[in-house]
């Protein structure tokens, strides 16, 4: 790699338009501008020559240093002290600028990898030059699939992560339909990760043996428990929730029909235990014809 110090005019460089980090705080800006006009620029930016056509003079694009520029701009400086790369792997320099300093939010930071892994790169390349496991690069690059949306609350810390990569395996329907039950139901993550698992699968379910045509009863049978099952899982997930919010209180309201309560509940897990046992057969008898 080939670097040169050298006093270049503000005029003559630009920020660099694929640069991942698109926002700035400006009250962090207006810091630095201070510090900058009291002590100067301690650490000199890092920039690439581009040149315009019809023209025999350089233009610069900023690598590195793209607050530092915007700081110096703010107070009216002419020039600014640029290290000027020569021959470089400018994706990595500008990728592990941004996230050694701690720049990018999470929605930036999946951006600043797809745009290093568009250069031609692998995972495994990037995994090398930011010191993060592949597995990890692919799960953060979930997030581009969610839509603008859910990133933009990701963002903005509204969000958690997690969430957002479960959202983004969705369609646009199931992701939207996660969004209204967050504002609607005031979910948890994990209540909203749940959700999205839950209507993943609805999404994706495959019928495994397509050519067996089920016969009216087996149709009939298969609907009701689908709708079934999916009431109680609801009314499971309410009651879970009202617990956690005020642990006792379903049994002190139950408390005056506790004998029928426990009825209840005695048939609900022998149901779901006969349920359960239904799905084993099932599965050994699937495993048995392959």
């Amino acid at each position: 790699m080939q670097k040169e110090l050298v006093e270049i005019p503000l005029r003559m460089i630009t920020p660099d338009p694929d640069q991942p980090r698109k926002v700035f705080d400006k009250e962090q800006l207006d810091e630095l501008a201070r510090s900058l006009g009291a002590n100067g620029l301690l650490q000199p930016i890092s920039v690439k020559e581009k040149y315009e056509p019809g023209t025999d003079l350089p233009a610069y694009i900023i690598i590195a240093g793209e607050r530092r520029y915007r700081a110096a701009t703010q107070l009216g400086w002419d020039n600014i002290d640029c290290v000027v790369i020569r021959q470089a792997d400018f994706r990595a320099l500008q990728l592990i600028e941004n996230i050694n300093r701690a720049n990018l939010n999470p929605v930036e930071e999946a951006r600043a990898y797809r745009l290093y892994l568009d250069d031609g790169h692998d995972v495994k390349e990037l995994a090398g030059v930011i010191g993060v496991r592949p597995d990890i690069i692919q799960w953060k690059l979930g997030l581009l699939e969610a839509m603008e949306q859910v990133q933009d609350l990701v963002s903005k810390g509204q969000l958690q992560v997690t969430v957002a990569i479960e959202m983004g395996k969705l369609s646009p329907e199931g992701q939207k339909s996660v969004l209204r039950a967050l504002v609607a139901s005031h979910l948890t993550s994990s209540e909203a990760v749940n959700l999205a698992k839950r209507i993943y699968a609805k999404e994706n379910a495959l019928d495994m043996f397509p050519e067996v045509k089920l016969s009216e009863e087996e149709t009939e049978a298969r609907r009701k428990a689908k709708t079934a099952i999916e009431k109680a899982c609801i009314a499971l997930e309410e009651l879970n929730r009202l617990e956690d919010k005020n642990p006792g209180i379903t049994g002190a309201a139950l408390a005056t029909e506790i004998e029928v309560t426990t009825e209840w509940i005695d048939q609900l897990t022998s149901s779901l235990k006969a349920f359960r046992q239904s799905l084993s057969n099932k599965k050994v008898c699937l495993v048995g014809v392959g």
